[in-house]
């Protein structure tokens, strides 16, 4: 399973003040915008590292200039119609 997402959060938090950041503090200070870490949620969970990776890399994809994060794994064309053809029921299916 992956690492608890509360223990991620604690560690994105002290990193946006920190002077040497990783992504998300490096965006918040060039864009100047905060991030919502209390309306974080939880977009599946699975079991296999492979699959979160596969549904990390089709979120980031979509959800494009509003996420800052760079995906685990890269997803060919073909994959990615692939998962669009699927009713995911969230915001991140286009």
């Amino acid at each position: 399973a992956g690492r608890c997402l509360n223990d991620r959060l604690r560690e994105h938090k002290p990193s946006l003040t920190s002077t040497v950041g990783g992504r998300l503090s490096v965006h918040c200070k060039t864009c100047t915008c905060t991030p919502s870490l209390k309306k974080t949620s939880i977009i599946g969970r699975f079991r296999e590292k492979q699959t979160r990776e596969v549904l990390e890399a089709f979120t980031i994809l979509s959800l494009a200039d509003r996420c800052v994060g760079q995906p685990s794994v890269a997803l060919g064309e073909k994959e990615v119609a692939f998962l669009r053809t699927f009713d995911c029921g969230s915001a991140v299916c286009p």
